[in-house]
């Protein structure tokens, strides 16, 4: 998806395109959900759209999410995918139920990705401030997001609801781009091309990545 106001679907192997779908807006998020059966977009129009995806056939629209004010700069969807979060040039995440096309709560940020961790697993557990932490083990599923240079990570329920406020935050050295969430560890694009990596009980690292910009960021 691009300025082109088109989605397609290209054939990793031969080049070519599968289906594409016109939205009449510049896309600039996507993200399938874990089986590849769901499809949510981020449009410039400040619009998410879902479409369910079926392998042979086109994409049929499921629904609209509208809410935010401005553009829709990231999407990202739980582990079960019946929770979509989309995070906002206007500075909020919010956290729909794909199935109603309800709103279910709204967090702080503009770039948002999600985690799952099984209920026995040690989960990011430190509340990191600059220059010491503190904190305890916890479980369950994460939502991370960011706004500006600082990232946040909130606990939730698997429908998406937040336990109080975050329960981790640390400063990046510059505006965050995009972020990733992996096992423990957190992975922060920056725009002045600079990776930040925080991970359960360290003080976040920096590594100087790409000059002289850094758009998205990934952990394998």
């Amino acid at each position: 998806g691009g300025d082109d106001k088109v989605i397609k679907l290209v054939n990793r192997k031969t080049g070519t395109a599968v289906w594409s779908v016109e939205i009449g807006t510049g896309v600039k998020s996507l993200a399938f959900n874990k089986d590849g059966s769901m499809l949510a977009a981020g449009g410039q129009d400040r619009v998410v759209r879902v479409w369910a995806v079926a392998a042979g056939s086109r994409p049929v629209e499921r629904c609209t999410l509208t809410g935010h004010s401005k553009w829709v700069s990231s999407v990202a969807w739980n582990e079960d995918g019946k929770t979509l979060a989309s995070g906002s040039n206007d500075k909020t995440v919010r956290l729909w139920d794909v199935e109603s096309g309800e709103e279910k709560g709204t967090l702080t940020g503009h770039v948002v990705s999600w985690q799952q961790m099984d209920a026995g697993t040690k989960a990011l557990a430190t509340k990191v401030k600059e220059g010491g932490s503190a904190g305890g083990n916890r479980s369950g599923q994460y939502i991370v997001t960011a706004e500006g240079d600082m990232v946040y990570v909130y606990l939730a329920t698997s429908e998406g609801e937040k336990h109080g406020e975050s329960l981790a935050a640390f400063r990046s050295p510059s505006n965050v781009q995009d972020v990733c969430c992996r096992g423990t560890c957190v992975v922060v694009g920056c725009s002045g091309g600079q990776v930040r990596l925080g991970c359960e009980g360290r003080v976040p690292t920096t590594v100087r990545a790409h000059s002289p910009r850094l758009y998205c960021t990934r952990a394998a």
